[in-house]
């Protein structure tokens, strides 16, 4: 039986895998792969490659099959290669709106209240203030007619979902739709896209709960695809209610819904980021680390137990039917995590290992991760381009590359450790390469999507993961499955296993409070990523390839002498950049100076417990710039649309002066925000009037007022009310060379009347519309004497008929204004050169 059991085995893997020669793998699919993985790159940018190219293709295809024909070698699949890239150039990645007219998508044009009718399709998910919830709809009703529509759409409600709405469930709500809003200043995350990979174009806004109403509708009228759908997803939403009710800490409960099902949103901000402090961020997503400890886990006690029938070890390799069989629980917990995205690709990296190991095929370690990249691009090519695929296959191949040092560890006899404690050294010095194989593969990809690494990240990892994936996961699992059939004792396994959630918890706090734990990096450019790359397995395979260590130290010299050349060449820079960033209902404004100077003026905007501006907007934006450090900081006045994101920055870039209008402000956030920047040595200063904030050469910044009463010299009775902060604002202009910039604030029409009658220089070509173009600002009299050519409105979309003002468009065109709007045009920047005329451009076309 085991003689036809490994026949069965060879004649797969060689269909399967590619020949060995002399022992080792011949790696024939990695290029493959790679070809693959370049045609869909194509596709995503709509490059189109010329006919010629194709005739070439189709020549080299005709070659390479003609050498197969009388050949069969490795080398032939080399002439193949172009017939991967075109299948991945014909791989659609979704980037455009559904043509179909009657999607949802099309009804939603303009922000409007209408009334769905729909099915809950995904399981409701809760982040402490608002709900989420996916519809597919069937219907949208407004107050005078009716259409039969289809799609997705994510409505946000405050609070918690109704308890007795599950997936599949008929339901109509009352919502403000409109299609999904994202931020386009460079180095945000790209929430539309985002949503767009899961096919939803479509977002709503309940006002309430009450505006829910479930329509009754028996399961038994699903068809199958709907059961195939909904079943598992109000298995999840069950699961979700009973952790809920166990009795938890409401921290554990959030960490045994990401662990279980894959269900992060509820984790609290500040346990978030002990774990990305810590550096073991990647154990709040199931991951392929996951899959392969309960597959080792779930291998290890079947092994165990068919050990003891003497039947079958006789008959059967007792661990490849182990093995095998963990297959089945894998993808029960994939099933609980709601077979998303990443959890399939888990799923698949783990079989492609299982199927290897089983075939005597898991020497073979490239080729297995290649086939499990090549299926999973097969089914979705889009997750290319995501963080999850990209770091998950870093660490993997990285961990592949040290894979011969794991291996020396064990076939090594030299220790004077006895029996079982020299089989756990092994066990631990392994682990820690894994570690930091792991974090060496994945580190330029951190700094590319997150801009930070834990040099925590090997031990952390190596400390939490057992307790997370060897105590609190199994028996997790184990209780979901009894949850129908014994509550009680899977309310008391869920507690058991809440143990070691607990004890991680205690740990990743430590961990995180240690000093250095987190380090923050400027955004690494695409030679920079390839560079490290060749660096890195250049050293790893210096012994098998004779050029790979010196290619390392070529690219390690490259790598050291790319920042100095950067620093020089904005040393010696005379060009000024001024961008007024796409923050949304806020406001935002760098000044990249010559010679290197960077003084960034506000940075406030709308935000919640899980989103900050500074941290989620302006931090990236100033690394995509390789901005680690501000020279100045300016606030015009302490309002949280002009400083909520600041705290952060400060922290991150310690500006070394900061302006604001008044040292003994009340403003808690404005009291905060100083304390924070007196802490780490910067000067707090209040310019009066006509004060110098900087000046160099050609380039000159200048305070023209500040409006905060008390240091206020001239008390006429036209400034605007005292009361309202906005009114207090600093007044600044920026010129550079022949070109000339105003930042007003958020002042009044008293206020700009004020700096008419004071003479004030406000003649400028670009101005900043005070109080983001409202009503109460933009005066015919101050709009004509200060005569910009473009006049910048710092908004967001959802308030269009106050941020701008009708009004301060009327006037704006009656003066023959250019208006750019941050809510349309996205981030706008302007660029002045004393050799140049002023230029433009903006991230939203």
């Amino acid at each position: 039986m085991s003689g036809r059991l490994k026949n069965w085995s060879a004649k797969i893997t060689g269909f399967l895998q590619p020949s060995l020669e002399q022992g080792h793998c011949t790696n024939l699919l990695i290029p493959v792969v790679l070809s693959f993985i370049g045609g869909i790159i194509l596709s995503r940018h709509s490059i189109v490659l010329p006919a010629k190219f194709w005739i070439i293709v189709f020549i080299f295809l005709s070659f390479g099959l003609l050498v197969n024909y009388f050949q069969a070698g490795k080398r032939s699949l080399y002439f193949l290669l172009p017939l991967f890239l075109l299948a991945g150039s014909l791989q659609t990645v979704q980037t455009d709106p559904p043509p179909d007219q009657s999607h949802i998508f099309h009804f939603a044009t303009n922000q409007q209240d209408v009334v769905l009718t729909g099915k809950l399709k995904e399981c409701t998910t809760f982040d402490g203030e608002k709900s989420k919830l996916i519809m597919n709809v069937s219907s949208i009703r407004w107050p005078d007619r009716a259409a039969e529509t289809k799609g997705l759409v994510q409505l946000t409600m405050n609070g918690n979902p109704p308890r007795d709405l599950f997936p599949g469930d008929l339901f109509m709500a009352r919502a403000t739709i409109s299609q999904p809003n994202t931020y386009s200043t460079p180095g945000t995350f790209d929430y539309r896209s985002f949503l767009a990979a899961r096919s939803i174009w479509v977002t709503g806004w309940l006002r309430s709960p009450s505006q829910i109403i479930k329509i009754k509708q028996p399961p038994s009228s699903w068809s199958m695809e709907e059961k195939l759908t909904y079943r598992p997803e109000r298995l999840r939403q069950q699961i979700s209610r009973f952790l809920e009710d166990a009795g938890l800490p409401t921290g554990t409960t959030a960490l045994y819904k990401a662990l279980l099902l894959g269900i992060r949103t509820q984790v609290p901000p500040s346990l978030l980021e002990d774990f990305k402090t810590a550096g073991c961020f990647h154990l709040l997503a199931i991951s392929g680390m996951h899959m392969g400890l309960l597959a080792l886990l779930i291998t290890a006690v079947l092994n165990y137990i068919l050990k003891k029938s003497s039947w079958l070890l006789l008959r059967f390799p007792a661990w490849k039917i182990a093995a095998l069989f963990s297959i089945i629980p894998l993808t029960i917990y994939a099933l609980i995590a709601g077979f998303q995205p990443p959890v399939i690709r888990s799923l698949l990296m783990s079989i492609a290992l299982i199927l290897a190991i089983v075939l005597d095929r898991q020497h073979s370690l490239n080729n297995n991760i290649a086939i499990a990249a090549l299926v999973i691009l097969i089914f979705d090519p889009a997750i290319l381009f995501g963080a999850s695929f990209q770091l998950s296959f870093g660490a993997v191949i990285a961990i592949s590359a040290a894979a011969p040092y794991i291996s020396g560890i064990f076939t090594s006899e030299s220790t004077n450790k006895p029996g079982k404690l020299a089989t756990f050294h092994k066990w631990l010095v392994s682990s820690i390469i894994i570690s930091i194989a792991a974090l060496l593969g994945t580190m330029p990809l951190l700094l590319l999507h997150f801009n930070r690494i834990s040099l925590l990240s090997p031990i952390s990892t190596l400390l939490a993961a057992p307790l997370l994936c060897f105590w609190a996961l199994p028996l997790g699992l184990t209780a979901c499955l009894l949850i129908p059939f014994a509550p009680t004792l899977a309310k008391t396994l869920i507690h058991i296993g809440s143990w070691g959630l607990q004890v991680t918890q205690w740990l990743i706090s430590f961990l995180s409070d240690l000093p250095f734990s987190s380090l923050w990096f400027s955004t690494p450019s695409m030679q920079e990523i390839i560079l490290y790359y060749i660096m890195i397995f250049g050293f790893f395979l210096r012994k098998k390839y004779r050029l790979a260590m010196p290619l390392a130290l070529i690219a390690l010299i490259i790598l050291a002498i790319i920042p100095i050349i950067e620093k020089i060449d904005k040393n010696l820079s005379d060009t000024a950049l001024v961008s007024y960033l796409d923050i949304g209902q806020g406001s935002s404004t760098l000044l990249e100076l010559p010679q290197n100077y960077t003084i960034l003026i506000d940075g406030g905007g709308a935000g919640s417990r899980h989103f900050n501006v500074g941290e989620s907007i302006i931090g990236p934006y100033l690394w995509g710039k390789n901005i680690t450090r501000l020279d100045q900081l300016v606030i015009t006045h302490p309002h949280s649309d002009h400083t909520s994101g600041l705290a952060f920055i400060v922290d991150k870039f310690r500006p070394q002066t900061i302006w604001i209008n008044f040292q003994q402000s009340a403003d808690q956030e404005l009291k905060i925000l100083t304390r924070l920047a007196r802490n780490y040595g910067a000067d707090i200063k209040v310019p009066p009037a006509d004060s110098i904030l900087y000046e160099n050469g050609g380039t000159k910044l200048q305070c023209l007022n500040n409006f905060h009463p008390i240091q206020q010299e001239s008390k006429t009775s036209i400034l605007s009310s005292g009361a309202d902060i906005n009114n207090h604002s600093l007044v600044i202009r920026l010129d550079n060379n022949n070109d000339s910039f105003l930042f007003p604030g958020d002042i009044g029409t008293g206020e700009e009347k004020e700096l008419i009658s004071l003479n004030k220089d406000i003649d400028v070509d670009v101005l900043l519309s005070p109080h983001h173009g409202s009503a109460t600002s933009n005066s015919k009299e101050f709009l004509e004497k200060s005569s910009p050519e473009y006049m910048v409105i710092s908004a967001g979309p959802f308030l269009p008929d106050i941020f701008p003002s009708p009004l301060t468009m009327e006037k704006s065109g009656e003066q023959k204004i250019t208006v750019l709007n941050t809510a349309i045009h996205g981030t706008i920047s302007f660029r002045s050169n004393k050799n140049k005329a002023l230029s433009m451009e903006f991230t939203r076309k």
